[in-house]
Formats: structure tokens, sequence, C-alpha cells
């Protein structure tokens, strides 16, 4: 079907545009650190939230300066306003 060179152009080609676009929604969201399974799952645009456990912080898809520890935390929460600042 394809010679040997244009087979190895075209499967560099592939590669390099399924790693662009895997960066498109990084751009957008960044300064985060998740741990755990589906933690920040749903994040699109949000930054600077840290998650820690099972499917921490997953519903929050654009809130920012988020703080969620524990499995569950904050699972539903579309828009999330509380946790924003945290000081001990």
């Amino acid at each position: 079907m394809f010679s040997h060179p244009l087979k190895t152009v075209f499967s560099v080609f592939i590669a390099a545009l399924i790693f662009l676009l895997s960066l498109v929604g990084v751009a957008a969201a960044q300064g985060n650190t998740s741990l755990g399974e589906g933690a920040l799952f749903r994040n699109t645009t949000g930054g600077t939230n840290t998650a820690s456990g099972l499917n921490a912080l997953s519903g929050n898809t654009t809130g920012n300066d988020n703080t969620a520890i524990g499995a569950d935390a904050n699972y539903t929460v579309r828009l999330l306003v509380a946790l924003s600042s945290i000081s001990l």
C-alpha cells in the first residue's frame, strides 16, 4: 500500500496530531494538582485547584483556587466558591 518512508511520515504525523489534541484543555487549565482516580476529571478552564482523593473535585469545570481532600469531596459541585482559600 504505502512505501516504508511514507508509512513512517504518516505515523509521525498521526502521533503529533494526537499529542497536540491532548493539549487543548491543558493550556486553559493551569496550575492544578490532582491525586486520585477521577480527581479534577471534568476540569476544563479552572486553575490553581488541588484535589486529593477518589473523584475529588471531579464536578469542577471552571472554578479556581479550590481545595478538596477525601473521596468524593465536592464530587457533584458544578461551580465552586467554598474552600477558595484555606489557612491553617
